[in-house]
């Protein structure tokens, strides 16, 4: 009707050994479904210097395959958080490493992917605050953007902003030409560029209604005996030109094209340079 205790003689250990001290096994088994328990007494702990679970459970989850050389936990699910505390941090499978050896800074030793392979992956802030990248010192190293071969980088500001460079100079900045032969439309994509057009005949560059932003901008040179001819898609678009100029004014001419208003039904353009009537 009470536990049955075995225990050593006097306040010495206890040792349970197989009949040879190097082979055999020592099996622990309960009645019927009943818990094992291997509690120290007071603040002692359990000291176990090798473990092997082959095809166990923790609390009735699966943690391994059948065989202990295969056996791994697939899934460690933590009750709040998971708490890595070793100095060589998290290694991955290909030995990259996540580690904190300094507090507040999350160091990853290889490169950082995202979205899912299939989409575009966003890096941004925790909440509405700002982004920043920056150089493992605050004053020195530059940030270099590249694409992936020969593909267009976008600073792009979200709604109405503006790209800023906080009023440095832009290192090595030089326009992009487009080669014009004949009536074009202008475009946004043509904004900031110098149009070649060469054609032995005229031909006109049309300013379309309510697509060109304010401050848009090109260079026109004329580079063939065909004048370019400035022409407003309609009543909505205003082209000025102090000298009443339309046109390059001959071979090797040059105008430039300025957008000072955008409003809509109201696009105001300005014209100067080589130019004739």
């Amino acid at each position: 009707s009470a536990a049955g205790v075995f225990q050593s003689n006097g306040d010495n250990d206890v040792t349970l050994q197989t009949g040879n001290s190097t082979t055999g096994s020592i099996t622990i088994t309960d009645g019927a479904n009943g818990n094992i328990a291997i509690t120290p007494n007071g603040t002692g702990e359990v000291d176990i210097s090798k473990i092997d679970i082959a095809s166990g459970e923790i609390d009735g989850t699966a943690i391994g395959a059948n065989s202990a050389t295969t056996g791994a936990f697939t899934t460690v699910t933590a009750s709040t958080s998971l708490d890595v505390t070793g100095s060589a941090g998290v290694i991955l499978e290909n030995d990259e490493t996540i580690t904190n050896s300094t507090n507040g800074t999350v160091l990853i030793n290889g490169t950082v992917a995202g979205g899912t392979g299939s989409s575009a992956g966003v890096f941004q802030s925790n909440g509405d605050y700002d982004f920043t990248l920056q150089t493992g010192n605050s004053t020195t190293g530059s940030i270099t953007i590249t694409d992936g071969a020969n593909g267009d980088i976008a600073v792009a500001p979200n709604g109405t902003g503006e790209t800023t460079f906080g009023g440095n100079p832009i290192s090595n900045y030089s326009a992009s030409t487009v080669s014009i032969t004949s009536a074009t439309t202008l475009a946004t994509s043509h904004n900031g560029k110098v149009l070649i057009c060469n054609s032995g005949s005229d031909f006109s560059l049309t300013i379309p209604e309510d697509t060109l932003p304010a401050g848009f901008n090109v260079m026109i040179v004329q580079k063939g005996a065909g004048e370019i001819t400035l022409a407003a898609a309609s009543g909505n678009v205003t082209i000025n030109n102090r000298n009443s100029h339309t046109k390059t004014a001959n071979t090797w001419a040059i105008m430039s094209l300025i957008c000072i208003d955008a409003t809509t039904d109201a696009n105001v353009f300005v014209s100067g340079g080589d130019g004739a009537s």
